[in-house]
């Protein structure tokens, strides 16, 4: 929004400039900053958002039993209207009790005062032509022109004299993913089967034609981490020769790291060796890997130091698994709150918000199940989607239906880390013996946190029997 009141700012200096001279000036900007041509009709695109973000705003703050906290920028209101309000417009949650990013440059831009003077005839011109029945009229006619001389003052004394940066960058990003939009997405089904844990899928549905080189690397380093959670690591050291691309050769370090938990130090020192090589370091796969093997190791500083800086759904969502597991659920939800700006219907998005959803617990445990429903409706089973559902019925004290949800995700995988050890808990809130399915744990990993909690509890029994004997 910085950058568009800098065109606020010129314009009432400078007199009407016309609509596609402002706008040429963002698109000249932003190829200035970074060298990549830019359409104008990709930022008109992004007015129309900003236009659609502020009526939303509009149609809440008309409505009654909300508050307004000028201090913070955010619209506030009880628990009660909050899940009321979202449980019928879903797209209102991002607005409520949360601070409202550039709410000041968005009332200036796109609000009832953007109709005032030169200004109104430049950026308001751009339509927001979207079928929302809900959108809420700018009129540009209106009587308030006598507001001119406050807002000119107001404006000025911010002293904007160039692009800001961050927003040069967030409009960046925003075109390329514009870009990426416009193109059509041959790997989306082969990511989602991904995701949702449908693995081998993933794999049967790989021969896509006609990819560019940039798909094709990424769709195979999709393949063959599906071939590493079905525990092929063999298949993918194997394969991946060291002529490969610097992702491909992330993901065999992976499979190198996985399939020889007691030689972990060798790949942990290349993965360093990789990430502070400034030619490769920031390529976002190999940051993710290094992100999964730290955290794995519950080095979560360390992880954090190669995802916090995103750039992929895939890292903001592995970056909410990393603050759920320090405990930090405050900058889980921030993260969250990254990912539903970019993509809220986003499978990973929902599935961040489900995972965050049950490390909070209390009522938003029903929201995640809710979440996994969903999936279960849309997509065919998965080990992921039962594993989830039956951690919300725990959750819940639905240990029957639970139970009935992990056998089934056993009959899919016998060998699930996840599956076997939420039978455990589940076994030990029933009452039944669960001791086979922790034998099977402790085969398929060792490492596990449940294994190593139970060989804990196994060693403080002993010393305890000993100590009284």
């Amino acid at each position: 929004m910085t950058i568009i009141n800098v065109e606020w700012v010129r314009a009432t200096k400078k007199g009407p400039p016309s609509n596609s001279v402002s706008i040429n000036r963002v698109a000249e900007a932003i190829f200035e900053r970074f060298q990549v041509q830019c359409d104008a009709k990709h930022v008109e695109n992004h007015l129309r958002t900003v236009k659609h973000q502020w009526q939303i705003i509009c149609i809440i703050q008309g409505e009654s039993g909300f508050g307004w906290d000028d201090n913070m920028k955010m619209i506030t209101c009880d628990k009660a209207i909050y899940d009321a309000t979202v449980m019928a417009h879903k797209k209102y949650g991002p607005f409520l009790n949360k601070s409202i990013d550039h709410y000041d440059e968005m009332a200036l831009v796109v609000g009832k005062d953007m109709a005032i003077g030169s200004f109104a005839r430049t950026f308001a011109g751009i339509d927001l032509d979207d079928g929302n029945q809900d959108s809420v009229p700018i009129d540009c006619n209106n009587e308030e022109t006598e507001e001119t001389p406050h807002l000119y003052e107001e404006v000025m004394s911010m002293e904007e004299e160039g692009f800001d940066d961050d927003f040069l960058c967030s409009m960046f990003d925003y075109l390329s993913q514009m870009a990426a939009a416009a193109a059509p997405d041959h790997l989306f089904h082969l990511r989602n089967n991904f995701y949702l844990g449908s693995f081998q899928a993933a794999i049967n549905n790989s021969d896509l034609p006609n990819l560019s080189p940039d798909d094709a690397v990424e769709r195979d380093c999709l393949v063959y981490r599906s071939y590493i959670a079905l525990g092929s690591y063999q298949l993918v050291i194997n394969e991946i020769d060291s002529a490969a691309a610097t992702p491909l050769q992330a993901v065999k370090l992976l499979a190198l790291y996985l399939s020889n938990p007691h030689d972990k130090e060798s790949t942990i020192a290349s993965l360093k060796e990789w990430l502070a090589d400034p030619a490769i370091g920031s390529n976002a796969i190999l940051r993710l890997i290094a992100g999964i093997v730290f955290m794995h190791e519950e080095d979560y500083i360390e992880a954090l130091k190669h995802t916090n800086a995103g750039g992929t759904m895939e890292l903001h969502a592995l970056n909410v698994q990393i603050f759920i597991k320090m405990h930090r659920s405050d900058y889980a939800e921030r993260q969250l709150r990254v990912m539903q700006q970019i993509d809220e219907d986003h499978t990973l998005t929902q599935l961040a918000n489900a995972w965050l959803n049950l490390a909070v617990g209390g009522s938003k445990i029903q929201e995640a199940y809710l979440i996994f429903q969903d999936f279960s409706e849309k997509y065919p089973m998965t080990g992921l989607i039962l594993n989830g559902k039956a951690v919300c019925c725990m959750h819940m004290g639905n240990f029957d239906e639970a139970e009935t949800l992990l056998l089934e995700a056993l009959n899919k995988d016998a060998k699930d880390p996840e599956t076997l050890a939420n039978l455990v808990v589940c076994g030990l809130h029933l009452g039944k013996s669960s001791s086979r399915y922790l034998s099977q744990l402790k085969l398929t990993l060792p490492e596990h946190i449940l294994v190593k909690r139970a060989s804990s509890a196994e060693d403080s029994f002993e010393r305890a029997v000993q100590s009284v004997a």
